[in-house]
């Protein structure tokens, strides 16, 4: 998972479940903006913004894995991939 490729990449210095956190935090934040959409006039759009801020870290970290491990691919790449996990 993302989380642990972030613990991997992180050099173990904090616990794996921070990493794993950082991705779960915006994305169900996303979730939760989306549903009060009804009751917030245009907080989706903060949620959309959060959601992307998730896609751009997920990115980050796809990317560090492929240069650690000399993968071939580029950022679009890891940026379409994460959006479709």
């Amino acid at each position: 998972s993302m989380g642990n490729a972030a613990y991997k990449i992180g050099g173990k210095q904090t616990s794996r479940w921070v990493y794993w956190l950082v991705l779960a935090v915006p994305f169900y934040t996303w979730i939760i903006l989306m549903a009060l959409e009804p009751v917030v006039k245009a907080i989706s759009y903060v949620g959309w913004t959060i959601l992307f801020a998730f896609f751009a870290y997920g990115t980050a970290i796809r990317y560090t894995m492929r240069e650690k491990y000399s993968i071939h691919g580029n950022a679009a790449e890891d940026f379409f991939a994460v959006m479709l996990l």
